[in-house]
């Protein structure tokens, strides 16, 4: 048997294991979970064969949403925060790893008060502001004044996912 000969089977067996004879691409993520998008199809008319998959199953890999207001703060201000604050890490109590970064930020009683980057601990740890628990974050001397800006931003404007 050839090498096309045996890409060809191979292909037509994975495409029998379907539910249907459209053709589907199967994206795999670094963790090995996959995702299998079954149409283009963007036209408005009544078939029911529409792309209507949005794509539900959740990312576990680092990459985040390139359209969410978080990802670009996590990824200029907070990436760097997960090599302590993840599960093992000495500051594992406030998860900041890009899965669970979100939540706990939102999760945790002033850490981020939407609106009021000031009220913020989450600011108020990158500033190093006077009379706050602990040091500034990152120690030895905090944030720069970009990442700082960029937080007190996202926070002012209303800290969206």
């Amino acid at each position: 048997m050839t090498r096309n000969t045996l890409i060809l089977l191979l292909l037509v067996m994975a495409c029998a294991e379907k539910e249907d004879d459209r053709l589907g691409i199967v994206h795999y993520d670094d963790t090995g979970d996959s995702d299998t998008d079954t149409d283009t199809d963007t036209d408005t008319d009544a078939d029911t064969d529409a792309d209507t998959d949005a794509d539900t199953d959740a990312d576990t890999d680092a990459d985040t949403d390139v359209d969410s207001e978080f990802s670009a703060v996590y990824t200029g201000a907070l990436s760097s925060c997960s090599g302590c604050h993840s599960p093992g890490g000495p500051a594992e109590v406030l998860d900041l790893t890009p899965d669970a970064a979100y939540d706990a930020l939102m999760a945790g009683a002033g850490l981020v008060v939407p609106g009021e980057p000031d009220a913020s601990f989450l600011v108020q740890k990158m500033r190093g502001d006077a009379g706050i628990s602990g040091e500034a974050m990152p120690p030895p001397d905090g944030s720069s004044s970009e990442q700082v800006t960029l937080v007190s931003e996202w926070i002012a404007s209303g800290a969206n996912p």
